[in-house]
């Protein structure tokens, strides 16, 4: 224990940089577990629909994100929804 605590505990600034990793991985975590696996009407249901290609996007409403919405809607995990809501929190 002693060796540990000295190598990765010496100065204040060791414990900080030990820890910053935690300050993505818990709240990533904490929304990972309340997740909403549904859509919200409005226009949430409606970029989700257009990600999944039933309605027509159009082409200056949000670009970057309709392209990669609907790279994430072909990726096989879980169901549509949460793909989007797990790829919007990563952003």
């Amino acid at each position: 224990m002693g060796f540990l605590r000295r190598t990765f505990f010496a100065t204040p600034w060791h414990l900080i940089r030990f820890f910053v990793p935690l300050t993505a991985a818990v709240p990533l975590l904490v929304y990972r577990l309340t997740l909403f696996t549904h859509v919200y009407p409005g226009y949430s249901a409606f970029l989700t629909a257009a990600s999944a290609g039933l309605c027509p996007q159009d082409d200056l409403a949000y670009p970057v994100f309709a392209m990669a919405a609907r790279w994430v809607s072909g990726v096989a995990y879980a169901d549509l929804p949460a793909r989007l809501n797990l790829f919007c929190a990563v952003c």
